[in-house]
């Protein structure tokens, strides 16, 4: 450290300013990203029903081609994420499958009427084998969804779903920041209702039970 008060000074002061910068830079990394929101799809705005979602053709997990119609007929609750993810998918997707086995326990016809689908944002990593061994893990019914980075990018700006491929400096690998919810379409595709990042699992499967009509 120079002996000098005033260089002494200058080089604190610079310490503290690389200090906040730093500190407003992380700040604004953690805000909330670009995500879908519920009221911005609330059944009675104008326009809603018409304007989100859409067809898809992808693979799923035992590598068939599948599309939205093959689905026809059941109602969707649908969660974008990776299987590289740390701590959020795997959380979420649990918190659905506790919801799911409560909802088979109790109302077991409303249940089968309901196809989870779990669709990749990585599709890089997430093949049709990986993603076969990693829905093994959560609810029987849950059917992993890949394709093409070109077809992943298609329905996840249909659904309006953030992801963003994420590098930290001197990581082996990436991380993915994605939007954290699950998206519950009608019978027709039509959007009913998201479940955020922290819905438990009572609530999901008292929403699912009021508005399955089986």
């Amino acid at each position: 450290m120079p002996q000098n008060p005033l260089a002494r000074a200058a080089i604190i002061f610079g310490a503290g300013l690389a200090i906040l910068a730093l500190g407003i830079a992380s700040y604004l990394y953690l805000q909330p990203k670009p995500a879908i929101n519920q009221a911005q799809f609330d059944s009675n705005a104008t326009g809603a029903q018409g304007s989100y979602g859409g067809p898809f053709t992808l693979t799923n997990d035992d590598g068939a081609r599948v599309t939205n119609d093959t689905y026809a007929g059941r109602y969707l609750l649908i969660y974008f994420g990776y299987t590289f993810c740390p701590d959020v998918c795997p959380t979420s997707l649990s918190v659905m499958t506790q919801a799911l086995d409560r909802l088979d326990s109790e109302a077991p016809k409303k249940a089968a009427a309901i196809q989870p689908l779990f669709i990749t944002v990585d599709p890089e990593r997430d093949t049709v084998e990986v993603l076969n061994t990693y829905v093994d893990f959560f609810h029987p019914r849950l059917v992993g969804l890949t394709g093409s980075p070109e077809e992943i990018a298609g329905v996840t700006a249909d659904y309006r779903i953030y992801a963003k491929k994420v590098t930290e400096e001197g990581a082996s690998d990436y991380l993915m920041d994605h939007t954290s919810a699950f998206v519950f379409l009608d019978p027709q595709g039509r959007f009913i209702r998201l479940f955020t990042h922290g819905t438990s699992a009572q609530e999901m499967a008292d929403a699912l039970a009021e508005v399955v009509k089986n």
